[in-house]
């Protein structure tokens, strides 16, 4: 049986529900199974813009569209090629950071993303 909890983030609800299957139907259920899968990673479902701040420098941060999340919740195909992706970022935030770090630029380790 299946727990459901409800909150709001930039006025996208989101809900949660636990599942006894590994069957995704919803953008909640994505964004959930990404969150459980990636663990040290920061997700939010946001329609991103230019200039959007969300999250912190201490983690990978992923801004994915409602609308995109329910597209891969429900082709497999197409969540299997961005999860390859999303597993990518880590090692490339590390490299920004190591390259901002070699600069001594310690204004932009500062600023969230």
């Amino acid at each position: 049986m299946g727990m459901r909890i409800d909150s709001s983030y930039n006025n996208y609800p989101v809900s949660r529900s636990t599942q006894t299957d590994t069957t995704r139907k919803t953008a909640n259920d994505e964004l959930a199974y990404l969150k459980d899968k990636f663990k040290d990673y920061s997700f939010v479902a946001a329609d991103f813009r230019q200039g959007m701040r969300y999250g912190s420098n201490a983690t990978t941060n992923v801004a994915i569209s409602p609308q995109f999340l329910k597209k891969m919740a429900n082709d497999p195909k197409l969540a299997e090629e961005y999860e390859k992706e999303i597993a990518n970022m880590k090692s490339c935030d590390q490299r920004c950071r190591a390259n901002i770090s070699a600069r001594g630029d310690s204004s932009s380790q500062t600023a969230g993303r």
